[in-house]
């Protein structure tokens, strides 16, 4: 029942290589519209600046969150930075809690451990699933050492979310263009995960999806499309191709390891 409540009330719910800040190597940016020439070779691009999300202290310990963009609905990088004195602090376990109060139905979502990718950065995924106040409490300990911060985060509605019945579970899908949407290839990310409670949303593996973008104001499609394919964490990557400007509509098929098959659309304006 409180499966069902939830998904009831998540109108736009649940993509996609972003941004590490402590990662100085090149970007995976394909899109075209930052480049000069149609070269979409990602070597050539600008990386997204980083978004601040704000930062804490506790005791002699100063923690800073990041984001590669603002937050929204779908998947999101966050990248959590602990100091000492202004001196990055490595070798902590560290971990969050995304979480969205509603009286008594809030619920947390989607997200990985933080990893620590050295400098006193550690990264993780959030898939937000709806827009609004969250808050992620982070904490750190190496044992002797141990801090606790919670940020406040406003997440923005995308319309690129959806739940849709599977069986007798709901999945909870999201779409995301982290450079788009624009004219021409669009590298993208879809999510699917589930809810075993409120605080509990396991990925689907092992989907099958195919990806049909159209143009229903001029009636036709577009060619060069690559289906999503299975990266990790829920996280599938492909590839969608918009022709020309103007209202899409994205189609996915989705088909479980069982057999079952879902269908979920999803409509923007390039």
């Amino acid at each position: 029942m409180r499966l069902v409540m939830f998904a009831a009330f998540v109108a736009g719910c649940v993509g996609t290589d972003l941004v590490d800040p402590a990662d100085s190597g090149g970007d995976t940016d394909t899109d075209a519209d930052t480049d000069t020439d149609t070269d979409t070779d990602a070597d050539t691009d600008t990386p997204p600046e980083p978004v601040a999300l704000g930062s804490g202290t506790d005791g002699a310990l100063t923690i800073e969150a990041w984001a590669d963009a603002a937050p929204r609905v779908g998947l999101n990088h966050l990248s959590f930075r602990v100091l000492e004195g202004g001196a990055p602090v490595d070798g902590l376990t560290v971990t969050h809690a995304p979480w969205m109060g509603m009286d008594d139905m809030g619920h947390a979502c989607p997200y990985t451990v933080p990893v620590a990718t050295g400098d006193g950065w550690y990264t993780s995924e959030v898939v937000f699933l709806m827009g609004g106040a969250w808050t992620d409490t982070v904490t750190g300990t190496d044992g002797a050492t141990s801090l606790s911060h919670t940020f406040d985060l406003e997440v923005a509605e995308t319309n690129l979310g959806a739940v849709v019945t599977a069986g007798d579970a709901s999945w909870f899908v999201s779409f995301t263009l982290p450079e788009g949407p624009a004219v021409g290839a669009n590298p993208f990310a879809l999510t699917v995960h589930t809810m075993v409670d409120a605080e509990t949303f396991p990925e689907v593996a092992g989907i099958q999806a195919v990806v049909e973008p159209t143009m229903p104001s001029m009636g036709h499609g577009s060619e060069g499309n690559v289906d999503p394919v299975y990266v990790a964490n829920g996280v599938y990557e492909g590839t969608v191709v918009f022709s020309m400007a103007g209202p899409w509509e994205v189609a996915f098929t989705l088909t479980d390891t069982d057999g079952a098959e879902v269908a979920v659309t999803f409509a923007l304006e390039v």
